[in-house]
């Protein structure tokens, strides 16, 4: 854990009205940086207590993403809360949130509200499909962001002729991170002019990022894409024909791809001039590499289709292993399909400090990813504890000017949730 006052982020205080993973993983950013995060969770505990639960409310994905915050329950549906939550916030730099649009303003700690008496705060919002337009107010988690903005069908993964989003969460860690670097953004502005601001982002943004290298549309030689879409606007067509439709449209990409081998499964990428080192370790010909003359024709799917299917025959003689070393050898990329299990247990990470193994003083040792981040100089890494409920209620409220008289009125209305009253006990 970095030390308080050592860390680059030391002597912020953040303050997060977070759920599930976005806005809590953005949070956990500032803490491996020294910040001093103050999580407010609800008086009946944080969902994601109960998430996985390992013992009684310490749920899997409550630990991975509030190490080294602090922790006090309040109660929001209620107007002392919500007053108690405004004072934090008037002392915060930051306050990150991921309610729902208008949930925050209907408390009192919107922005707008909060920043004509605290002019320097900074805002940090992550929502699922951006505060304007149709979709505004649509409920959305990271499984239905994922289908709802092409990721899923980008993912080309099917279970059982169902297509299936990938479990690991991808917008929302992505917002996390992109909301994480917004604030920082946001600090840096901040100590040039004085003043603070609000910075947006959404799963939707996040999802689109993420497929940057094909959510785009150059008229010069997309034209299909408008007519696909206009297409799927029309009534009468069934969906697994735009399925169908949409696969042939992509380009089937011989050489950046995955393959079944004789005993296994690899990925392959070989861009540029490592397409013609792949051609001749598997032995086939891409006539775009080896003859000089070649146009690519009018319709090139037929071409690519028959690539591809020689690529996957001459491939399923290899061996794993052999394939490998032997473009590995000849500085082309390729890697054996492996499972996250041994990535986070294997030699690669280990070597490198990329995961860890510590001791929780709850559910004992724990092995998982570090900070994605190293600097030679900066101190920067995540703590090993994360805070049980209503650890740390008693030091913030006295931070406020809280004395023993007010602690214990709240305590008794059942406003601020301590360790004695806890519903995980």
């Amino acid at each position: 854990m970095v030390e308080e006052g050592t860390g680059p982020f030391s002597g912020l205080r953040v303050l997060e009205l977070g759920q599930y993973v976005a806005v809590p993983y953005c949070a956990e950013l500032f803490a491996s940086g020294g910040a001093e995060v103050i999580k407010v969770e609800p008086i009946t505990g944080d969902e994601t207590r109960k998430n996985s639960e390992i013992v009684p409310g310490e749920g899997r994905q409550y630990i991975i993403k509030s190490r080294g915050k602090k922790g006090i329950p309040i109660d929001l549906g209620n107007e002392r809360g919500h007053a108690l939550a405004r004072r934090l916030a008037l002392a915060s730099d930051v306050l990150l949130s991921n309610m729902r649009p208008g949930a925050i303003e209907a408390v009192g700690l919107g922005y707008e509200q909060l920043a004509p008496e605290h002019p320097r705060l900074i805002f940090g919002e992550v929502s699922a499909f951006g505060t304007k337009g149709p979709d505004a107010t649509r409920p959305g988690l990271d499984v239905i962001v994922q289908a709802a903005s092409g990721l899923t069908l980008s993912g080309r993964a099917w279970d059982d002729g169902v297509p299936v989003g990938s479990e690991a969460f991808l917008t929302d860690y992505m917002a996390g991170m992109t909301l994480a670097f917004g604030v920082t953004v946001a600090l840096r502005e901040r100590d040039r002019t004085g003043r603070g601001q609000k910075v947006s982002t959404s799963l939707l943004q996040a999802s689109l990022a993420l497929q940057t290298a094909t959510a785009n549309v150059i008229d010069a030689t997309d034209e299909w894409k408008r007519e696909f879409v206009a297409a799927r606007r029309e009534q009468g067509t069934s969906y697994e024909s735009f399925v169908a439709r949409r696969r042939h449209m992509g380009a089937n990409r011989w050489f950046y791809n995955t393959y079944a081998t004789r005993d296994g499964f690899v990925a392959l990428g070989a861009p540029g001039i490592l397409r013609g080192k792949l051609m001749r370790i598997i032995g086939i010909d891409d006539p775009s590499v080896s003859d000089p003359n070649f146009q690519m024709p009018d319709d090139p799917r037929p071409l690519l289709a028959t690539l591809l299917a020689q690529a996957r025959e001459a491939i399923a003689h290899f061996s794993t292993i052999e394939l490998v070393e032997r473009c590995t050898a000849a500085g082309v990329p390729c890697a054996p399909l492996t499972f996250l299990e041994e990535v986070v247990l294997g030699e690669q990470a280990t070597a490198n400090g990329f995961v860890s193994t510590f001791d929780h003083p709850v559910v004992g040792p724990i092995t998982m990813p570090t900070t994605a981040l190293t600097f030679s100089e900066s101190r920067y890494r995540s703590a090993e504890t994360s805070p049980s409920f209503g650890q740390h209620a008693r030091e913030i409220l006295s931070q406020l000017g809280c004395d023993d008289d007010e602690f214990a009125d709240l305590v008794r209305e059942q406003i601020v949730g301590v360790p004695e009253r806890s519903p995980f006990a």
